[in-house]
């Protein structure tokens, strides 16, 4: 995997698959284990474990989404 950009505390800390990633912020993405593309901005953002062209903005946002693709 690769060309994936963490910024915070454990930000994609779970990720093993995955390219084109960003999260910042605190936790962001941080159950995230496979995916692409994803935008994740905010503390604790996106509870996702996997996923594809998903776009979360603000503090725990998309923490009830499931295992989904093209979640805005």
């Amino acid at each position: 995997y690769g060309n994936n950009t963490a910024i915070g505390f454990t930000a994609l800390k779970a990720l093993t698959d995955g390219q084109r990633n960003l999260a910042i912020g605190s936790e962001a993405g941080k159950a995230l284990t496979t995916g692409d593309d994803n935008i994740i901005l905010g503390y604790a953002g996106l509870a996702l474990t996997e996923g594809d062209k998903n776009t979360i903005i603000g503090n725990y946002a998309g923490n009830a989404l499931t295992t989904e693709a093209y979640s805005k």
